[in-house]
């Protein structure tokens, strides 16, 4: 099958564009043809075709998005977008795909798809990454969540199926739109970075070690986490936090220890006693972190500080090696205490599998591929396909 994969990132450090390279690699291995059409902020593929477009400019971020937000229009991509469709209209004169798959964030890239499914009466499958928009709390702008909205109800009737990375995030879109897309949807999860399962044994050492992969931003805060290590430190066992990110100007704990980013995760992990992961405060959690699927391949407890409603606790629920809490000072507390205590074997870990299983690249990228197929046979576009 030829497929034209648009996606802004592509490679790089950022989980976009990460998890993006990855489907893409994925899908070459089952031995389809791609042409990948992105932004200049990626790494070349070489693996297979490529087409960088340029973003410029896209500087001063503020001006645009306001001016975008007043006249209803994304505007912070505008530039890339007519480029894009310049090289894909240049592409098409002489490679013709079987079918369009973009995944967003942003939500341009969905744009560009649904524009040339039109011109080309070629089949697409749209992917979103996040809901569009987010939850207030990450994008409480009105003027932006009606212009986005928008979008969306543009956009989606073209779309010949849709899938979100989670069925939260599903439910939640279909909270905000008039458009009921529910007979193109699936769930396509964005893949966890490793097939393998590692494990060695801790030394037993007077401190506890916590580990937190990543940054704290937006709605995702550490300070009840701190307030929670200092209650375990006053208890009397001793207990510190590594995070594994650049220090952004504030001055932790004795018992904060940021580290800097490290390209040797696996180690990291494997040094700590508890990995930590914590979710958004959000009314309605939709998301998923990516640093909890880095968790699952690792044997060692991990710590999950998610709302009560939350597709962590969907996942999750009823596992011994993972210990699900509220984020509040308390739980927090008491759950490091409950996990010090405890000794797991490796053994303990393969409970884990099942959810392991559905995050695997190659499992994600087979749904996706049984999902194109179904619909170029339902538009009678099957004569690269067997249906």
């Amino acid at each position: 099958m030829k497929i034209l994969y648009l996606t802004y990132r592509f490679g790089g450090t950022i989980p976009t564009g990460v998890t993006a390279l990855r489907i893409a690699d994925a899908l070459f291995e089952l031995g389809h043809e791609l042409c990948v059409i992105s932004s200049p902020l990626c790494d070349k593929w070489q693996t297979g075709r490529h087409i960088i477009c340029n973003n410029k400019p896209i500087y001063p971020a503020v001006v645009f998005t306001n001016v975008g937000n007043l006249i209803q229009r994304d505007l912070n991509y505008i530039f890339w977008e007519w480029r894009a469709l310049h090289q894909i209209d240049r592409l098409l004169r002489s490679w013709k795909p079987d079918v369009i798959y973009a995944r967003s964030s942003p939500s341009a890239v969905c744009n560009i798809a649904a524009e040339v499914s039109q011109r080309y009466c070629i089949p697409v499958l749209m992917h979103f990454t996040d809901p569009v928009p987010a939850p207030p709390e990450w994008h409480p702008n009105k003027r932006y969540r009606t212009r986005e909205i928008k979008l969306m109800e543009r956009i989606l009737p073209i779309a010949n199926r849709i899938s979100f990375g989670n069925q939260a995030m599903l439910d939640y879109q279909h909270t905000l739109l008039k458009y009921d897309f529910t007979n193109k949807s699936f769930i396509s999860p964005d893949p966890a970075p490793s097939k393998d399962f590692y494990y060695r044994e801790k030394k037993q050492d007077e401190e506890i070690v916590l580990t937190f992969l990543g940054s704290f931003h937006g709605n995702r805060k550490p300070e009840n986490l701190f307030k929670a290590i200092e209650m375990v430190n006053d208890s009397g066992i001793k207990c510190k936090l590594r995070i594994y990110d650049d220090n952004h100007g504030i001055t932790p704990p004795a018992f904060i220890e940021y580290v800097g980013r490290t390209k040797d995760v696996v180690n990291a992990m494997l040094d700590s006693d508890i990995l930590v992961d914590v979710d958004a405060d959000d009314k309605i959690p939709v998301f998923v972190s990516s640093k909890i699927k880095d968790y699952l391949n690792c044997g060692r407890p991990v710590l999950s500080i998610t709302p009560n409603n939350s597709p962590s606790r969907q996942l999750f629920s009823g596992m011994k090696t993972i210990s699900l809490c509220s984020n509040n000072p308390n739980d927090i507390s008491t759950t490091i205490i409950q996990l010090s205590k405890t000794y797991y074997y490796q053994k303990d870990y393969y409970e884990r599998k099942s959810v392991i299983e559905q995050f695997k690249a190659d499992v994600v990228a087979k749904e996706i591929i049984n999902q194109m197929v179904a619909m170029l046979c339902s538009k009678g576009n099957s004569d690269n396909v067997k249906c």
